[in-house]
């Protein structure tokens, strides 16, 4: 079973330049912004090629320059229905700019206790659209016993990866704050990570 695909998308996926982003404050582990704020309009007319809807980009970043396996967190992504309840979040596009390069690793956590978010949430928070799926404990970093590595990839360019599944990500940046992008889609036309495998490998490198 493959997690990711490489994709023929823009190195670039901005508007504005790399550097300039770079700098950007990150508050919580990620911002959320609009795809037509952010991304260039030959981007957003690729995606409506492939049939792709944007919904809000993912802005990660720690304002540091690299991680550790000690410092980093296991995490199956989740969105919160209308009534409340949670689903989990099937894929995103994801690119690092500058020179960063991220290590991407999806693990079987079957033996690792799931900690799913509780706690009441303001009706306009970013945690509503973008929220996880922990192990052990809520906040729990590094690789607990029990979870093993299923397959990874390093992000060096546009990359389609798999976010159902309990993922890690290990970062180096040799010039600027790490900052990496993930753009986030209406996922209501696939019902499986293999519907959107199967609509997107045409794309693939």
């Amino acid at each position: 079973m493959s997690y990711y695909l490489k994709l023929d998308l823009p190195r670039n996926p901005l508007r504005f330049t790399p550097e300039k982003e770079t700098q950007r404050q990150i508050t919580g582990g990620y911002n959320l912004v609009r795809p037509e704020e952010i991304l260039s309009d030959e981007l957003l007319e690729r995606f409506k090629e492939m049939g792709l809807k944007p919904k809000f980009v993912t802005l990660f970043g720690r304002n540091d320059t690299q991680s550790t396996l000690e410092d980093r967190l296991i995490h199956t992504d989740l969105a919160m229905n209308a009534d409340g309840s949670w689903r989990k979040c099937l894929f995103g596009i994801n690119w690092e700019l500058e020179d960063s390069t991220n290590l991407f690793s999806w693990y079987d956590m079957t033996a690792v206790k799931e900690i799913w978010p509780t706690g009441k949430l303001s009706e306009y928070s970013k945690y509503k659209l973008l929220n996880g799926i922990h192990y052990v404990t809520r906040g729990g970093m590094g690789v607990p016993k029990g979870a093993v590595k299923l397959d990874e990839t390093l992000i060096d360019g546009p990359t389609l990866v798999r976010t159902d599944v309990a993922h890690l990500t290990l970062y180096e940046s040799k010039t600027y704050k790490r900052l990496g992008i993930s753009v986030r889609f209406d996922e209501s036309d696939f019902s499986s990570w293999d519907d959107v495998y199967q609509q997107l490998k045409s794309y693939s490198i």
